[in-house]
């Protein structure tokens, strides 16, 4: 009993300088957290790019816009997130060089391979199953590099260009516009300006009005954005109208191309990023300079892209059989 109230005593005495050191003890701590931050935070967290090996065709996973270190607040649009929706099923397509939505289908893709192939074009859904394939007449797949589908007059109509030149010895192209149904397409013949012998990987077409584009595929840094005129005048083989220059590629090769549904976002594609460029028109000179997004991707041999619906996702697909879908889900 009297060691009982010994420690009620010393309690009492020294209640003062217990609280004294609690506070500073607290003062501390407090201190601490807020220079390393709250130990719990309902924050999203920073994601970080998916690392793959060199040449890799797998992973899913977020990527990072990379541009939003570096761009203007005004040209920042979030992250996506990349996953395989799949993985093409018939041997038939082995060297898939174009990619664009169907507007008869819904949820399906027209699909060509390179050059050497068939004046086929191939049906296919998103999680790469096989529908169909049409054979085209009158058509001849000299170099197949990229496919685009779009209005013509009243009508939803796929565009097949083969507009490739490795070798440096073409200055007269084709395209070739049919109607989805058909299997006979009008051939339009085109150049570029000075009659000069460009190679070519990337062709889109506005769905606001389709605008036929063409970006120039080259080892320089003129990756050059042409138009076709609206008139051509009489004029066979008709000439592009260059608009501009997407100089911030440097010297990567553009491979594919797709516009967005607004007619004001047009997706780039080189064999180791995907970039996104934005512009009140798609054929305003302002749309070389406004780069909104940058994606490291490196499929094996990646030369197609789309967007999949009038959202802001897409997807990509490789040369090769049994190539992965990647499907790239984004808000904005």
């Amino acid at each position: 009993m009297h060691s009982f109230n010994k420690i009620i005593f010393l309690h009492k005495r020294y209640r003062f300088l217990i609280f004294l050191i609690s506070c500073i003890c607290f003062s501390l701590f407090t201190t601490s957290c807020k220079k390393r931050g709250p130990l719990l935070s309902l924050e999203p967290a920073e994601v970080s790019p998916l690392k793959k090996d060199k040449g890799s065709n797998k992973g899913s996973g977020p990527v990072v816009n990379e541009n939003n270190n570096t761009a203007p607040k005004e040209a920042v649009v979030p992250d996506c997130t990349r996953a395989s929706s799949g993985a093409l099923d018939n041997t038939i397509l082995s060297e898939i060089s174009g990619i664009d939505r169907s507007a008869t289908y819904p949820g399906q893709f027209y699909v060509h391979n390179d050059s050497g192939g068939s004046s086929a074009i191939y049906r296919i859904r998103k999680d790469g199953r096989f529908v169909a394939s049409v054979e085209l007449t009158n058509a001849t797949a000299n170099d197949w590099e990229d496919i685009a589908t779009g209005p013509c007059g009243d009508e939803a109509c796929i565009y097949v260009a083969d507009f490739g030149n490795k070798t440096g010895d073409r200055k007269s192209f084709d395209l070739y516009t049919l109607v989805e149904g058909d299997t006979s397409p009008i051939t339009t013949s085109f150049r570029y300006p000075n009659d000069s012998s460009y190679d070519a990987g990337a062709l889109a077409v506005n769905p606001q009005n389709g605008q036929k584009f063409v970006i120039r595929k080259t080892t320089g840094t003129a990756n050059t954005l042409y138009e076709f005129p609206e008139s051509n005048a009489g004029n066979d083989p008709i000439t592009l109208r260059e608009i501009c220059t997407f100089e911030d590629l440097g010297s990567q090769q553009v491979t594919g191309a797709d516009i967005h549904d607004s007619g004001t976002k047009i997706l780039i594609r080189t064999y180791s990023h995907v970039y996104e460029y934005f512009a009140s028109e798609a054929d305003s000179p302002a749309i070389c300079e406004n780069q909104v997004r940058k994606i490291s991707h490196d499929e094996p041999q990646g030369e197609s892209i789309a967007y999949i619906n009038d959202g802001h996702s897409f997807v990509t697909l490789s040369e090769g059989t049994n190539s992965l879908i990647h499907e790239f889900s984004c808000e904005l």
